[in-house]
């Protein structure tokens, strides 16, 4: 039997659910405005204003994962050299333990692996040690 990989069901779910949830909502969104003004009544009025509220936030999650991008893609080609300085002297000065600073400099570039950050953390301390 074949193991399933939670962290990547989670970033499909992640990334899909909310357009599942913007078509659903628009389909339901037919009724719900024909209703209001075909046969209005208190409840009508509320479905309409929540759905008029539900929409413009799902419209803006899925526009949130459109420029974000897919994930895998941008993860892939991040080193060591792609970080800038300031971000790692910013991830040492916001902390006062290596392993903190390089779990926030990992948390800002998310594509940078634990041995890269630690080696750059480590390196860049011990320069503003010497210098």
């Amino acid at each position: 039997m074949e193991r399933v990989n939670w962290q990547r069901a989670r970033s499909r779910l992640d990334r899909w659910s909310p357009w599942v949830m913007s078509i659903a909502l628009i389909v339901i969104g037919i009724s719900i405005v024909g209703d209001a003004f075909t046969e209005p009544s208190v409840w009508r009025w509320f479905l309409l204003g929540l759905w008029t509220v539900c929409v413009p936030g799902t419209l803006l999650a899925c526009t949130k994962g459109l420029r974000s991008g897919d994930g895998e893609r941008t993860l892939r080609g991040l080193g060591p050299a792609d970080v800038p300085k300031a971000d790692v002297h910013a991830a040492i000065d916001s902390t006062t333990d290596l392993v903190a600073a390089t779990k926030a400099l990992r948390q800002r570039h998310r594509g940078l692996g634990l041995k890269e950050a630690r080696d750059l953390v480590t390196a860049t301390a011990e320069e503003s040690d010497q210098g």
